[in-house]
């Protein structure tokens, strides 16, 4: 069965849009040799208009233990990365943002914020339409519960230079991925996309969103916010 893993990194290309202004000209006549000759020094140039791309940003782990009311992050700074030129915006108190995008662009969003880890969102498209996405924060005591067991995993130092991936499991349908064993989760590079890394996958305990111990008799289940969670700790640097 195939599986599709929407990842959203939580760690830490450029788009440009062409335009051809104006129409051809029909074939100069021999005769005439102005005809067909378009004088257009003064024709108005075409700019693509920009959308608005906003939402609020939210504490990961709280989000995703008490979806509502929303854990808002106040007073972060987001970056695009993907861009040319970079796109930044400062949230407001309440976590509020808005940024303008060029249409067709696709592009990831990082989020950083006191008390909260560098953190890099899952890519953001817009099309033709102004969007809402509301951008995550990983919170720098959530990411230590991690490490230090509260889910129940034995402790594990952190190695200076990496980071840590959450994914959301997801089937082809775009519906969560159930009854995923943890032994079938994996991660690779994209430079060598078949040779999983040799870090280990640990499932998402839905009653305390964080990481739980690394059983192989494990699968993957629901949790409140109808997302079914795996992570990777320790990840180096790539993509």
């Amino acid at each position: 069965m195939n599986r599709n893993l929407a990842l959203l990194p939580l760690f830490f290309g450029a788009v440009s849009l062409a335009a051809c202004v104006g129409t051809v000209p029909d074939s100069p006549n021999p005769a005439d040799p102005d005809a067909g000759i378009v004088d257009d020094s003064d024709a108005a140039v075409v700019e693509a208009t920009e959308l608005a791309v906003s939402g609020t940003v939210v504490d990961y782990f709280q989000a995703n233990l008490t979806p509502t009311p929303l854990p808002v992050v106040a007073d972060a700074t987001l970056t695009t990365d993907g861009l040319d030129p970079t796109v930044s915006t400062l949230a407001d108190g309440l976590g509020a943002f808005s940024m303008d995008i060029l249409p067709a662009s696709l592009f990831f969003v990082n989020v950083t914020a006191p008390g909260y880890l560098p953190t890099r969102n899952e890519p953001t498209q817009v099309l033709d339409q102004p969007l809402q996405h509301d951008q995550y924060a990983a919170s720098e005591l959530g990411m230590a519960r991690q490490y230090t067991g509260a889910g129940g995993l034995t402790p594990i130092p952190v190695e200076p230079g990496t980071g840590m991936v959450m994914i959301d499991l997801l089937r082809n349908n775009g519906l969560p991925a159930l009854d995923v064993p943890v032994a079938d989760i994996t991660i690779a590079t994209a430079a060598a996309p078949d040779v999983p890394l040799a870090i280990p996958a640990y499932l998402v305990d839905p009653a305390t969103t964080d990481l739980s111990p690394n059983d192989v008799t494990l699968v993957s289940v629901v949790d409140a916010n109808g997302k079914a969670r795996a992570g990777f700790l320790n990840v180096p640097p790539g993509e």
